[in-house]
Order: C-alpha cells, then sequence, then structure tokens
C-alpha cells in the first residue's frame, strides 16, 4: 500500500507541474489516484487468474453487475489492499463456481430468488457511506434511487434474456449473484464486523 501511496502522490506531482492543483485538494487527488491505482491493478489481475480458469466471461459479467452497483451503493472497504484483492477474487469464483453446480432447469428459479433479495437489500441498506466521503441527506436519497434504478434495470433485463433464451440463464445468475454480493456488503453486520477488526488493529498498533 505505501508504494501505491508513492506511485500516486508521484503522479499528483507531476500532474501539479502542468496542471496547477489546490494545495487544500492535493491529498483529494492522491486519494482518488490511489483508488484508480488499485481498481487498476485488481481489475488486471482479476482478469487475468479468470484467463487462466477459464473463466474469462463469466468473471467479466459478475464484476459489472458487481462493480456498477457498488458506484452507486457503496459497501464495505477492505483495510488492506491484499485483503481487498484476495476478497474480491474468492467472492467472485466461489459465486461462479457455484452456479455450475446448479442444474440448468433451475437457474432460473435461482435468478429470480437472488434479484429478489438484491432488491431488499439495495431498499434496506443503500447507500452505505465511506469514511472519507460522508453524505447529504438529499445526496443520500440521490445514490439510494441511483441504486434501484440500477438493480431492477438490471434485473428486468437479465430476467428477459434468460425467459427468453434459457442457453443464457448461467450468464443471468451469474449477474444476478453480482448484484447479490454487492447487496451483501451494505448489511450493517459486516460495517460493525468490518469496525471491530480495524479497532482490534489500531490497539495492536498502539
Amino acid at each position: 500500500m505505501k508504494m501505491i501511496n508513492k506511485l500516486a502522490t508521484y503522479t499528483v506531482n507531476k500532474m501539479n507541474e502542468t496542471i496547477t492543483i489546490d494545495k487544500e485538494k492535493i491529498d483529494f487527488y492522491i486519494y482518488g489516484t490511489e483508488l484508480f491505482i488499485i481498481t487498476l491493478i485488481k481489475g488486471i489481475g482479476l482478469i487475468l487468474i479468470a484467463s487462466i480458469l477459464g473463466l474469462l466471461t463469466e468473471a467479466l459479467i459478475f464484476i459489472l453487475a458487481f462493480s456498477i452497483l457498488r458506484i452507486q451503493a457503496g459497501g464495505i472497504h477492505a483495510n488492506s489492499f491484499w485483503k481487498c484483492f484476495l476478497l474480491t477474487d474468492m467472492i467472485t469464483f466461489t459465486a461462479i463456481y457455484l452456479v455450475y453446480l446448479i442444474p440448468s432447469n433451475s437457474m432460473l428459479t435461482f435468478q429470480a430468488f437472488f434479484s429478489f433479495f438484491s432488491i431488499l437489500l439495495v431498499l434496506y441498506y443503500a447507500p452505505v457511506e465511506s469514511p472519507n466521503k460522508p453524505l447529504t441527506s438529499h445526496e443520500k436519497r440521490i445514490y439510494k434511487d441511483r441504486s434501484c434504478f440500477i438493480v431492477l434495470i438490471g434485473i428486468v433485463i437479465t430476467l428477459t434474456i434468460s425467459w427468453i433464451s434459457p442457453y443464457h440463464s448461467m450468464y443471468g445468475l451469474i449477474f444476478s449473484l453480482g448484484f447479490f454480493c454487492e447487496g451483501i456488503t451494505l448489511v450493517p453486520a459486516f460495517q460493525r464486523r468490518l469496525y471491530k477488526l480495524k479497532i482490534r488493529k489500531w490497539r495492536c498498533l498502539d
């Protein structure tokens, strides 16, 4: 993580030589650059692993659903880059392999099941604030509306495709699992668990 921070700081300083950046906002630029670098590394790593396992299409579909909802709904964050990377990979490939265990004639039923609970999770818990980006009540309303819109549109489209073309129902189920797994990260119990883990880490460092 220190290396990523150094790279982000170096990048922002180089940008500052060309485009003048407000000193008060430099930390925000560095933070944003760190997120971009981390996302890029995670994406490349995930694609490489998925390609090796022969699951590239499935992984891309899962991450697409997970990511587009996460942008609006938020969710828990691991306290280190490697934990985040490993957790993302574990969730992605576990979900994909679970889909392969489900009989093809039951996939549409399971897709509807996970889609229903994805909607409930978003309605009850979205959005989740980031510690680095607190939201006003107006912003929370906007992000909730966007989250609901995304999950509803995604579910309607994928369920329709799966119903019309059962051959693609496996991909529809993977997509709905992407929504569902992101919805799970919104649940307050996960937020409290992560907070306790961070507290323990801080106490160990004291």
